[in-house]
């Protein structure tokens, strides 16, 4: 074990693709998949029990964790165990303790408990609302406090926890509990996945970003941060499953071979990348320096060419620099690697000699950068200040601060800075923001930052049988920007904000609060400083509420493309790639804000910040005047009167406006009318009125609606069309309506309820077959080509509306996909469409060959995924024989020439079959027209006179999804709401083909837990294959809002149905004045 040496300041989202999936406003909630058989082989000698992973993280917390006090030995064995649960299905877990009291709780819609806008705003007032919220519905009040029931399968045990007083007894129950879970695992899991799932449970009760990285993510997270490897030089990405490439680095070798963006690589070495998944085309491209790689790559859509190609050294590319108009120059650095500064001294000599040796201001722009190393953030900060501290770090309860300093010998300070920033810029870009802020060397220029003040530092943890290197992210230290002033909650809050705009007929994104996650969203975040007194406190509050020195509201024009992406997105859909991007050679894409920051530079030509900010008055009024006048005459446009308030209106009483929100229940796929009335009941002319709505519904919040000029008495009605996603499940949803006007004064919210009403959902079944003469793989035929034919059924409720069906090697040292998708469009109930793939053999066979079949509905977000054995054997010689046969016995057509070979139809007896040839016992039939199985020998008589008669064959369907059925509540009609803090729910899962288990979790903003399992099969008993049917009830904890409920029933762990339920439980004020009403004498 060993502690790497460079301190790392990554936001989550810098890794966020490696360590897991997330969900997204365009996709419905999807259960965390439970895993999964592994190699045997390499598993062989780990020892779950054994702990060794989880016992070095216990050292590295006791020793080096930055906050002692936040270290509860209780909350980290049970959070440890509850992520255990979430990994592994046949696990649950039930702590022991009195339930909670939620009636006092209350939360505005489209804000979260933990949010900065609840905490910060009301001084920490929330946090024991927060406290008291957060464990409502975890305890079991049957089990006694301090212990916990842990069911592994048919297994159930109770443990005590109560001596746990220390970290170090952790590991020492965790030992116990895992035996028990080793001992009684139905299937054979991944253990090593469960150990790093209980360290990360018990790490997430510290702070959001101490993690435990897995060997895959460790291993690309150094190349990241050494920001060089070995490789070809440019960017993929998967693409309608194609591995496309997204951008080509100069002077490379895929540039230099003739790569452009948009081509598409098809195969790797002998490999096809039909069936490949990304992370692993990208380990095959990389490689030791100066070894070569064969690629073929196809261009828009012609054959693809073989491209032989060296490896060489490739710099993980986080710079890209442009020289704009009138010598400004502008530097893009998209995170902080090894090699970050070196590249951005370079790209600054080289604008400097592009425009004749000097430059006449820099735009240093880090939107979306979520951080890096924190010495190449100190060394970027460096090359621009002359002096002063840089940032601080202080380590554990605010003890062992080091400041950074700058040095003397910086050159870059002779021309004015402005720097870019978002609401993403996070770590150690808000370190280079705050230095240069603080240090007055330049305007800061865009939206607040994420505010992620923590230091973390890696500990490599390696696996003394496999090899493979694990880390501990473990937080150590916070940092302070210069005058010792935290950003952790607040971040760094601009000089001049840039809020971008959209007026449009049917969407209007022009004065309501963007919602963006930031650092205060985070569960378990730290709070802003480790304030030395109350005044310190209190000026971290304060900060929080720091406002821009300006703010500047621009239009942002939509494009035709744009404006397309806008439409699919919301309506759930995946936007556009762009192929066709703006961006020239130096892949820039001059928007509106680099515009503005160049044009603030020349006119505010100091290279000190104060300087600049006054010299940019006049330039931002102006702009500002402009804008205003684009959005006046917008409005006007729509019939609006926008004109503002005179400056010498009479002031007369309060404003008041009562409004009615009409939305009507609404089904997913179709569009919600939201209309609002406007009343100015009021003796004031009411100037540029407008609202905007709140609501947990992504889709439904933050609508905005005009009005403008409203005169006392007078009504004005705004409708916003909201397009429903289709996938969308049945739910409710509270909006609350904020108002503003130029009067200043606080008018009264509005609050109404949404319903939306699913739609009915396709369910998939399907068979297979092997095109060929005896329907097998044949083991020995090197070079072969294959077909085979996949026929997928909705047995479903309702159509899919874009169906596909897709087929993933899973044995890619004998064989490769060479066409692994076919797009099937709509599919109504009922009907079958078929897909064909073709595969090549590449080496001898064993008896099968396992691919996974996937199919589903891209709208929907349905699929199912199937595991396939497909069947080879040497070739069966097929003997000539054109007569059709009569079937003798009602019998079944197989998918090949064996006994073991999957069903594919029944047959009456009384049928004449056509007939093209006998393969050893079977006759080869023709069942439906164009379609081959096999009968065998003794179930048909030739009949040379007869007519084919295939009336009675029917086609099976040989795997099919468990179905799941709920018993007390209708979805169909909409959402369900309740006003009780729980919900009885009861129903059924059934499979034809035999079951494993059934499992239901529930989730309420971050709290995601199992509240239901049951298995199917007795202790020892192996899958039969045979129809099971598993009825369920269980009580749901619910909190005000709404909870989303994930039912799962699983065949094996490959086939398994996902049914999603969102339950509404009304806000206690509102359930309360319902209540009083139905109690009020009528």
């Amino acid at each position: 074990m060993r502690k790497t040496a460079r301190l790392a300041l990554f936001a989550p989202a810098a890794i966020a693709a490696s360590l897991l999936a997330l969900s997204s406003d365009r996709g419905p909630l999807r259960a965390r998949e439970a895993h999964a058989a592994i190699d045997p082989q390499k598993d062989k000698n780990y020892d779950l029990a054994s702990l060794d992973v989880f016992r070095k993280t216990i050292v590295q917390i006791k020793d080096n964790y930055v906050d002692p006090s936040r270290i509860n030995p209780k909350e980290m064995f049970t959070a440890s165990l509850e992520a255990v649960e979430r990994q592994v299905a046949e696990v649950m877990v039930e702590v022991g303790g009195p339930p909670c009291d939620d009636r006092a709780v209350n939360r505005e819609p489209g804000t979260t408990m933990i949010g900065a806008a609840n905490g910060a705003q009301q001084g920490g007032i929330l946090e024991a609302n927060r406290a008291q919220a957060a464990g409502c519905g975890h305890a079991n009040a049957s089990i006694p406090e301090n212990r916990v029931r842990v069911t592994v399968g048919n297994a159930t045990r109770e443990f005590d926890y109560r001596d746990i007083d220390s970290i170090w007894q952790i590991p020492l129950k965790m030992h116990e509990v895992f035996s028990f879970v080793r001992d009684n695992l139905v299937t054979q899991s991944d253990q090593r996945e469960i150990e790093y799932a209980a360290i990360n449970g018990m790490l997430s009760t510290l702070d959001p970003h101490s993690w435990l990285l897995k060997p895959d993510v460790y291993k690309e997270m150094k190349v990241q941060t050494r920001g060089e490897f070995g490789g070809l030089g440019f960017v993929i990405s998967m693409i309608e499953d194609k591995l496309t490439v997204r951008k080509v680095l100069k002077n490379t070798p895929a540039w230099k071979g003739g790569v452009k963006k948009g081509d598409v690589i098809t195969q790797i070495d002998n490999d096809s990348t039909v069936s490949m998944e990304l992370q692993e085309a990208v380990d095959r491209m990389r490689g030791k320096p100066g070894t070569k790689v064969s690629i073929w790559v196809a261009h828009k859509g012609g054959e693809p060419k073989r491209l032989d190609l060296t490896r060489a050294l490739v710099t993980y590319e986080t710079v890209v620099s442009k020289l704009l108009d009138n010598g400004v120059g502008y530097v893009r650095l998209s995170g902080f690697s090894g090699t970050t500064t070196r590249d951005m001294m370079a790209a600054i000599r080289a604008m400097k000699q592009q425009n004749g040796g000097s430059l006449r201001g820099l735009v240093l722009d880090m939107r979306g950068n979520p951080g890096g190393l924190l010495e190449q953030a100190i060394q970027v900060s460096d090359a621009f200040v002359e002096e002063g501290t840089i940032v601080t770090t202080v380590g554990v309860n605010g003890t062992l601060r080091e400041p950074k300093l700058a040095r003397a010998d910086g050159g870059e300070r002779e021309f004015p800075m402005a720097v870019l920033i978002s609401s993403e810029s996070a770590s150690a870009s808000e370190i280079v923001a705050g230095a240069l802020k603080n240090l007055n060397r330049a305007v800061i220029v865009g939206r607040q930052s994420f505010g992620k003040g923590s230091v973390q530092v890696l500990y490599d943890f390696k696996d003394r049988e496999t090899g493979d290197e694990s880390a501990l992210k473990l937080t150590i230290a916070q940092y302070l920007t210069p005058g010792d002033v935290s950003i952790q909650e607040v971040g760094i809050v601009p000089d001049i904000e840039l809020v971008p705009a959209r007026i449009l007929k049917d969407r209007i994104d022009l004065f309501a609060p963007p919602k963006t996650f930031r650092e205060a969203d985070y569960d378990k975040h730290f709070f802003n400083g480790f304030a030395r007194d109350e005044e310190q406190a209190k000026a971290g509050r304060e900060r929080v509420q720091q406002k821009p020195f300006e703010t500047l509201r621009f239009v942002k024009e939509e494009t035709v493309k744009e404006r397309k992406n806008r439409e699919l997105i919301e309506a759930g859909q995946a936007p556009e790639e762009d192929d066709d991007d703006p961006s020239d050679e130096d892949g820039v894409v001059v928007d509106y804000q680099i515009e503005f920051c160049r044009d603030l530079l020349l006119h505010a030509s100091s290279t000190d910040r104060r300087q600049q900010l006054q010299q940019a008055k006049p330039f931002v009024e102006q702009r500002r005047a402009g804008e205003q006048e684009k959005v006046r005459r917008a409005l006007e446009a729509m019939g609006l009167n926008w004109s503002a308030q005179a400056a010498n209106a009479p002031k007369g009483q309060a404003a008041r406006v009562q409004a009615e929100i009409r939305s009507p229940r609404t089904q997913a796929g179709g569009t919600m009318e939201m209309a609002v009335t406007a009343h100015n009941s009021g003796t004031t002319t009411l100037s540029r009125l407008r609202a905007y709505t709140k609501s947990d519904n992504a889709v439904l919040d933050r609508r905005e609606f005009v009005f403008g000029q409203l005169q006392p008495g007078e009504k004005r009605t705004w409708m916003v069309p909201i397009k429903i996603p289709r996938y969308m499940p049945s739910r409710r949803d509270d909006v609350t309506l904020k108002w503003e006007d130029d009067s200043g004064d606080q008018l009264e919210e509005a609050r109404a309820e949404t319903d939306i009403a699913e739609l009915p959902r396709p369910a998939f079944a399907w068979s297979y077959q092997v095109v060929g003469n005896d329907g097998l793989l044949h083991k020995g035929e090197k070079g072969e080509t294959a077909e085979i034919i996949v026929d997928v059924k909705n047995v479903g409720t309702g159509t899919a509306f874009d169906a596909y069906a897709a087929l993933r090697n899973l044995s890619e040292d004998r064989i490769n996909v060479k066409k692994g998708r076919t797009k099937l469009g709509p599919l109504k109930p009922g009907e079958t469409k078929s897909a064909t793939f073709v595969l090549e053999v590449k080496k001898p066979l064993e008896d099968t060959v396992p691919v996974r079949l996937e199919v589903g509905d891209k709208e929907l977000y349905e699929a199912q995924r199937d595991k396939l054995l497909l069947p080879a054997a040497p070739p069966v010689t097929l003997a000539p024989s054109l007569q059709p046969v009569r079937v003798q016995v009602d019998t079944t057509i197989l998918a090949a020439a064996q006994e073991s070979g999957a069903k594919l139809a029944t047959v009456k007896k009384g049928a004449v079959l056509p007939v093209h040839g006998k393969a050893g016992s079977f006759w080869r039939v023709e069942w439906e027209k164009g379609r081959m199985g096999f009968l065998p020998l003794a179930a048909g008589k030739e009949a040379p006179a007869a007519k084919p008669n295939l009336k009675t064959v029917a086609q099976l369907m040989q795997s099919e999804a468990p179905a799941i059925r709920l018993a007390n509540v209708d979805t169909s009609r909409g959402g369900v709401e309740t006003d009780q803090d729980h919900l009885t729910l009861a129903g059924s899962a059934s499979d034809v083909n035999g079951m494993r288990d059934l499992q239901i979790f529930i989730q309420h903003e971050n709290d995601y837990r199992k509240v239901f399992f049951r298995t199917a099969r007795k202790p020892g008993q192996p899958a039969t294959g045979a129809p099971v049917q598993l009825e369920f009830q269980t009580d749901l904890p619910l909190k005000p809002g709404n909870s989303t409920v994930v039912i799962i029933a699983r065949e094996d762990d490959d086939l398994q149905t996902q049914r999603t339920l969102v339950v509404h439980r009304k806000q206690p004020v509102v359930a309360q004045k319902q209540a009083d009403r139905d109690r009020a004498p009528h």
